[in-house]
Parts: C-alpha cells; sequence; structure tokens
C-alpha cells in the first residue's frame, strides 16, 4: 500500500464582528478595521480551500489506486470535512462583514434627522452671531460719530472759552451764535422774539414763549393762522417767512413752531447739553437777545441772578441782563460758550397805577424745563439723539 503525506490542516473559525459600541465612529471605525483584514482573511481561507482541493484530489486518486485502505478512506472523509469547514468560515466572514456595513448604514440613516437638526441650528447660531455683530458695528458706528459732534462742539467751546480768557473775542462769530439765529415775531400790534434751533433731520424750527403766539393769534380772525416771522442778516437785510405752530404749554408759556420756507435762514441756536444745564449756577455770565420794541435783535449782558425763582407754581431763572417788552420768546445764551440755556419769559414790573419795567429781573424758562416738556410732546427726537436722550434721563 502506498502511503500518502497528508498535511494536518487546522480550520479557520469565523471572525467575531458583534462588539459593544459607544459610539457611531467607534462603528465606523472598526468597519474599516474589518474592511481590512476581511480581504487577507479571504484570501487566506481561499489559499486553504485550494490546498483542500489539490490534497482532496490526491487522496482521491490515492483511494482509487488502493482499494480497500480504511485509514486513507478515513482522511478522506476528514479532508472534505476541512473542506467545507474552510467554505462555510469564508463565507461567514462575507456574511459578517456584509451585516456590519448593513449596520452602520442604518445608523447612518436613524442619525440623519439628528445631524439635520444640528446643522441647521449651527446655521441659526452663525445667523444669529453675524446679527449681533453687525449690530454692535452699527453702535460702534454710531458712538463714534457721537463722540466725534462731542469733541467738535468740545473743541468749539473751549476755543470760545479760550478767546473770552484772552480777551479777544471774535465779534462776526458772536452775531451767527447769538444774534443770527434770533428771529422777530410780530402782528399787528404784538411783539416778540423767538430762536431758530435746527432739528437732527435739517428742519428749521423756532422755540419762543406760548404768549407771544397767543397774542398775534388774537389779532387775527383765523386761529390756526401761520406766524409772521422775520430773521435778519449780518448785512442788516432781513427775510419775511411764515412758521406753523407744532405745540404749546400754557402752564410753562412755550411753544414750538416750524419754519414753513426755511430758504435764506443760515443760522440756528446750539443747544445746551442736559449736563451744562446742570451746572448753572448764580453769578453765572450770559448774554439776553430778543427785539425789544420791535428792533432788530439786540444782545445785553449780564448774569445768572436766581436759579430757583416760583412765580405761579412754575419754576424760573432770574437775570440780571436788561431786557424789555419784546425780549419775550428770545433767547438766553452761555456767554462763554454761546450755547442755548433758556426761552426769556417775562418781566418783573412794579406799581398799580402806571407799572414801571425793572429790566434786571428777568424771568427764563430754562432749557432742561423745555426738553422735559418735548419729551412729553413726543417731539425731544427731533433735537437729541437717542444717545443725548438716555443722557438727559440720567442727569435727571
Amino acid at each position: 500500500m502506498r502511503t500518502v503525506l497528508l498535511a494536518l490542516l487546522v480550520p479557520v473559525g469565523l471572525v467575531g464582528f458583534v462588539l459593544p459600541y459607544d459610539t457611531l465612529g467607534d462603528r465606523v471605525r472598526d468597519l474599516e478595521l474589518a474592511s481590512e483584514r476581511a480581504p487577507r482573511e479571504r484570501a487566506d481561507l481561499g489559499e486553504q480551500t485550494a490546498r483542500l482541493d489539490r490534497e482532496l484530489g490526491e487522496l482521491r486518486e490515492a483511494v482509487s489506486r488502493t482499494q480497500g485502505d480504511d485509514a486513507l478512506e478515513a482522511r478522506l472523509t476528514e479532508v472534505e470535512t476541512l473542506l467545507c469547514a474552510a467554505e462555510a468560515g469564508l463565507l461567514g466572514v462575507e456574511d459578517e462583514l456584509a451585516a456590519q456595513r448593513a449596520s452602520v448604514a442604518a445608523a447612518l440613516d436613524s442619525r440623519a434627522p439628528e445631524r439635520d437638526a444640528t446643522v441647521a441650528a449651527l446655521r441659526a447660531e452663525v445667523a444669529s452671531l453675524r446679527a449681533q455683530l453687525d449690530e454692535r458695528w452699527g453702535s460702534l458706528e454710531s458712538a463714534v460719530a457721537g463722540t466725534a459732534e462731542v469733541a467738535s462742539a468740545g473743541l468749539q467751546r473751549m476755543e470760545t472759552l479760550e478767546a473770552s480768557l484772552t480777551g479777544v473775542r471774535d465779534v462776526r462769530a458772536m452775531w451767527r451764535e447769538l444774534v443770527g439765529p434770533t428771529v422777530q415775531l410780530a402782528g399787528k400790534s404784538t411783539v416778540g422774539s423767538g430762536v431758530v434751533v435746527r432739528g437732527l433731520d435739517g428742519a428749521l424750527h423756532v422755540l419762543t414763549a406760548w404768549h407771544v403766539v397767543r397774542d398775534i393769534r388774537a389779532e387775527t380772525d383765523d386761529p390756526a393762522a401761520p406766524i409772521p416771522l422775520r430773521a435778519y442778516r449780518e448785512d442788516t437785510t432781513w427775510i419775511d417767512r411764515e412758521c406753523a405752530l407744532v405745540a404749546h404749554d400754557v402752564g410753562l408759556d412755550v411753544a414750538l413752531l416750524t419754519v414753513v420756507d426755511p430758504e435764506g435762514l443760515a443760522e440756528a441756536a446750539r443747544l445746551a447739553p442736559p449736563e451744562r444745564l446742570a451746572r448753572v449756577r448764580v453769578f453765572d455770565s450770559v448774554y439776553a437777545v430778543g427785539c425789544p420794541l420791535g428792533n432788530d435783535p439786540i444782545p445785553t449782558h449780564g448774569e445768572v441772578a436766581s436759579t430757583h425763582h416760583v412765580v405761579a407754581d412754575n419754576d424760573y431763572w432770574m437775570i440780571s441782563a436788561p431786557t424789555y417788552i419784546g425780549n419775550s420768546g428770545g433767547g438766553i445764551y452761555d456767554a462763554a460758550t454761546h450755547e442755548l440755556l433758556g426761552i426769556f419769559s417775562k418781566i418783573y414790573t412794579h406799581g398799580s397805577m402806571r407799572a414801571t419795567i425793572v429790566p434786571h429781573m428777568g424771568l427764563v424758562t430754562p432749557l432742561d424745563q423745555v426738553y422735559d416738556w418735548l419729551e412729553r410732546e413726543g417731539h425731544l427726537h427731533l433735537f437729541r439723539a437717542p444717545r443725548e436722550t438716555a443722557r438727559l434721563e440720567t442727569a435727571r
């Protein structure tokens, strides 16, 4: 009997892929590792299968030559069994790999809504951050513009103060800042004054005393008639315009007008900010500018005599700058900075039979009360930016 040398083959078991996973990423990584191992294992199984096929062929040939050899037939049966196991192992590896791929694909599909929601949330957060950045940039631009405005006004006030300290006065600048904004408001027999102020939108308005408007309208048959305005120029000429009433307060004796046709009116008063008004004290130097007895605007110099003078439940300032009939509605200015501090309202008289006017005892409606009134009427935004309005609230 011919002896055939046979190699002892060890069957290859199935590779285990079922492992606990904490995250989808772990599963994907394990799938990648399995994908790398599977070709090698298939190659090994294929090589073993080929060897088993060769050995099986040799065994069958030997069995055909050696009939009745029980050991050889048993080995033949054993090799056939090993070959079946190797083929089954190869199929198991492929099936397990396919199952792992299907599992990962299902996990990815199940996470799709969550992934889409996360992406949408991130996009919304980016949009919100961009909007906040745009808002902050706009606030920064507004703050820079406001700072530039304050710096410009401060520089102008500093130059004016420096000129006053050195005793050198810019007369033309004083005319533009004190006399130029003063206008005459007159009817048939009534005369008063007003102060031109420029709104933030560039429109021109007039602050004046209410009793001036009231008396002018009383001389007409039309209670809504426009108020005549005469504006003066530096070359001593003038132009006539008309104003429309916007709002008024009887108790405060103040009115706001708007110029119907502002063409030709160049000068406007600079309004004192709330912090400056809060610093007004007795002995502060001021100018009163008005049109007494219907004259062209006349500036007079004096001081603040009182910052708390109550008449008919209204709180006024008293000034010593000479004033007279017709000054009502005119402006009271800081003598150093030329900022508008208040609107002239009335003047003291004495004697019952023949009243005598006391020119150095004039009463002024301070501008901070005018700001409060404009805010109540909803017109403060015409003259003060939002940041300045907030500053006004802080100053109270």
